[in-house]
């Protein structure tokens, strides 16, 4: 840790904040391309109560000023027509297909249909991000 910077704000490259709710996120550099993404629940404005956790979304990162760009903020998953308003897109796990070279995420779509419904179906995304 001798050798960390201090903390700074994931800002875009024009300078303008990230908006995100306090769920899981995660960086995944993708073996062929080397490029860096970062998955999380992008929004356009700041949130308040950690809430939505929906779209799922993903972004390229430029690893070498440390900040996202702006315009590949990509949807992967938002809220369907009929789904409970409080479904979240978090908790996912991810890796590189070692045969595709496709990047996954597993997230669960929680609530299924309510808040007192505890049960969920876990939904698998291939990304093909080789093409860049």
């Amino acid at each position: 840790g001798k050798t960390w910077s201090e903390p700074r704000v994931l800002c875009y490259e024009d300078g303008s904040a990230v908006c995100v709710p306090a769920s899981l996120a995660a960086f995944e550099r993708h073996p062929k391309t080397g490029k860096a993404y970062w998955f999380a629940n992008i929004l356009d404005h700041p949130v308040t109560k950690q809430l939505p956790r929906h779209p799922l979304a993903m972004a390229e990162m430029d690893t070498d000023r440390f900040c996202l760009i702006k315009d590949s903020v990509t949807v992967i998953q938002d809220l369907p027509k009929g789904a409970p308003a409080d479904r979240s897109y978090t908790n996912f796990g991810h890796y590189v297909d070692r045969v595709t070279g496709e990047l996954v995420l597993t997230p669960a779509e929680m609530p299924k249909f309510s808040t007192r419904d505890f049960r969920a179906d876990t939904v698998r995304y291939r990304i093909n991000a080789s093409a860049g």
